[in-house]
Order: C-alpha cells, then sequence, then structure tokens
C-alpha cells in the first residue's frame, strides 16, 4: 500500500466519521433550537455542555467494561488542565511549555496513575525544544476576536494575555478542561510527594473515550437511548460474538439546528453488516456509554475509487469533495495518486 500516497475518506451524511459531544434525546425544545439563516447566539460546544454525555465526570474511573469485548483505545490517555497564572509563576513550575494531564488511561505497570493529575512536558531534547519556543508566543485577542465570541462562535479567551506553547493553546483552546489526548513517546521521570511529570517527544493526539470495541447494530433497547449490538468474534472472524445492551446518544443539534447523528439510522444502513468501531466508558449506571463511533468501512485501506494526476486529485480535494448533496448518506473512500507515482 505504499503507492497510495494520500488517501482522502469522504463520508458525509450519516457517515460523518467520528462523533462526539453526545447527549441525550431530551435536548432542546424545537422552539429554542436555531436554523442555517437564524443560528442561536449560544456556541455549539456550549450547547452541547449541557448534556451530561458531554461531561468528564458522567465516566467513573473505576468503572471498566469487560476485558474480552473491549480494549483501551490507546497506552497513555489524560485529560489537559490548563494551569492557572499562580502555577505558572510558581518556583518550582518549568519555564517552558507545560499543562496538568489528568489520566484515564496507562499502561499495565502504570495503573496506579490513573486518576492522577500530573505535569505533562516535551521531552528533553534539543531540536525538539528548539521547535516548541518558536511556535511559543504570546496571545492578544483583539477586537474582532471579541466581537467572534460575541457572535456565538468558539474564541480561546482563557488564553487572552499568556505565553503559550503548543501544549497551552491545546489545552486552553476550549473554555473548559474537558479536551481528552492519546499521548506518544511517553517517559516517566520519577514521582515525588509533590506529584510526578509525564515527558512527551511527539504532539498530543486528540482523541475520544477510553475504551473501544467492535459491534454491529440489532436494534433498540428497552430505555432511553439504548441499543442491543453484537460484538465481533476474533475467534469466528464475523458478529457473532456476544449481545449486549449499550448507551448511543443521540447527537444535539448545533447552534444552526443540525443534527449530525441519527443513532436509529445505524441499524438499517448498509454499514452496518461491516460494523462500527464505538469508543467510549461505562457510565454511572454501568452501561458502556459511546462517545465516538465510526463505520469499520472506513478503516479499510482498500479505496473504493481511485483519482489519478496531481491536476485531479487537487480538483478532488478542493473541489468534488465539499459537493454534500450528491453525496449525503454515502461513504466513499478515495486514493489521490499524484503525477509521477
Amino acid at each position: 500500500m505504499s503507492r497510495w500516497l494520500l488517501a482522502t475518506v469522504l463520508a458525509l451524511g450519516l457517515m460523518q466519521g467520528v462523533f462526539s459531544g453526545l447527549e441525550t434525546s431530551a435536548s432542546l425544545p424545537p422552539a429554542a433550537r436555531g436554523t442555517p439563516t437564524k443560528p442561536l447566539p449560544q456556541s455549539s460546544e456550549v450547547l452541547a455542555s449541557r448534556s451530561i454525555w458531554s461531561r468528564p465526570e458522567s465516566y467513573p474511573l473505576d468503572q471498566r467494561p469487560r476485558a474480552d469485548l473491549y480494549r483501551a483505545s490507546a497506552e497513555w490517555i489524560g485529560r489537559l488542565i490548563l494551569p492557572t497564572p499562580q502555577e505558572i509563576a510558581a518556583p518550582e513550575a518549568p519555564r517552558e511549555d507545560w499543562v496538568w494531564i489528568a489520566l484515564e488511561q496507562a499502561p499495565f505497570d502504570h495503573q496506579a496513575l490513573i486518576g492522577q493529575r500530573l505535569r505533562l512536558r516535551w521531552a528533553d531534547r534539543a531540536e525538539l525544544q528548539r521547535l516548541v519556543e518558536t511556535v511559543t508566543t504570546t496571545i492578544q485577542l483583539g477586537k474582532e476576536a471579541r466581537q467572534a465570541a460575541a457572535q456565538g462562535n468558539e474564541v480561546p479567551i482563557r488564553l487572552d494575555g499568556r505565553r503559550v506553547g503548543p501544549l497551552q493553546s491545546l489545552a486552553g483552546a476550549r473554555r473548559s478542561d474537558d479536551l481528552t489526548v492519546e499521548l506518544e513517546g511517553v517517559s516517566l521521570e520519577a514521582l515525588t510527594p509533590e506529584g510526578g511529570t509525564l515527558r512527551i517527544a511527539r504532539p498530543p493526539v486528540q482523541i475520544t473515550g477510553r475504551w473501544q470495541g467492535l459491534v454491529t447494530v440489532l436494534g433498540p433497547a428497552a430505555g432511553e437511548d439504548l441499543w442491543r449490538v453484537r460484538h465481533f468474534s476474533s475467534a469466528s472472524g464475523g458478529f457473532d460474538g456476544e449481545s449486549e445492551t449499550i448507551r448511543i446518544p443521540a447527537l444535539p443539534p448545533d447552534r444552526y439546528g443540525r443534527r449530525m447523528l441519527d443513532p436509529a439510522g445505524l441499524a438499517a444502513s448498509p454499514l452496518n453488516a461491516q460494523g462500527w468501531l464505538i469508543q467510549g466508558a461505562p457510565a454511572r449506571d454501568g452501561v458502556f456509554t459511546v462517545q465516538a463511533l465510526t463505520s469499520y468501512a472506513w478503516l479499510e485501506l482498500t479505496p473504493s475509487r481511485v483519482v489519478r494526476g496531481t491536476a485531479p486529485a487537487l480538483s478532488q480535494v478542493r473541489h468534488d469533495s465539499w459537493r454534500a448533496p450528491l453525496q449525503r448518506g454515502n461513504l466513499q473512500t478515495t486514493a489521490l495518486i499524484p503525477d509521477g507515482v
């Protein structure tokens, strides 16, 4: 597959890829919903945050799904926390870019760290440190940014007046400390009574849901947002594993009134036979609750179509991929092969 230099996946309508920020179906009343021409004054993030399923505390860290049905989405997963100005100015604080991370997933030999808040820093490598310093800058929000925030757009107001690097810019991009990331190239410094430090050699990767499984949807179950699914069996290579009742909350409408996912369409979808990769965690009631999902067909390495030539490939990226009315409800993978390959 090395000849596929660039692949773009077109998945519109129901198959929009990874879905997050889920809420119960008891969302805003129809009268309070926005429209494309009359959006609500609140941002879509604010609307989503009203749901209990968008809140980290809805997924206790001591709740774990069955190990034979789910696996960790990544070895290291945590929620970024932007340090306060007082914490940054503290004598013991590093002078370079750093944030706090509340660990939600850790390797087997570091399970005791789950639930702890550690300092997250970049690896002590000269080239990496130079790169971080190069992109570190002072944030000053101007009049246009404040107007955009007043109009319901998300603006990183917590970063205003700060000198920030990549880690703090990521942690402070949202209004709350609810951004979850996967860490790669992790090293753990010696733990002290004041806490511990993780160092990373690569940028954090945004992720949703600390556990993942592969299922096909059977149909609705008794209860709000509950669905019966059947798990994939690695022994048989098919969806004849155990059945389970899970929660797939409906996405709330955004400020424009758009609902990006309706779980009612999953069972009847032609993609259901290939399964859905679900990511999430057990809620307080022990029911596995989906925080993100994607069609497993989207992960296939064999494209459904091939576009050859640099000019046609660029046209595909710039124009053809955005013709949503012509492709709504379909999933299509396209391999783009430029000239000379």
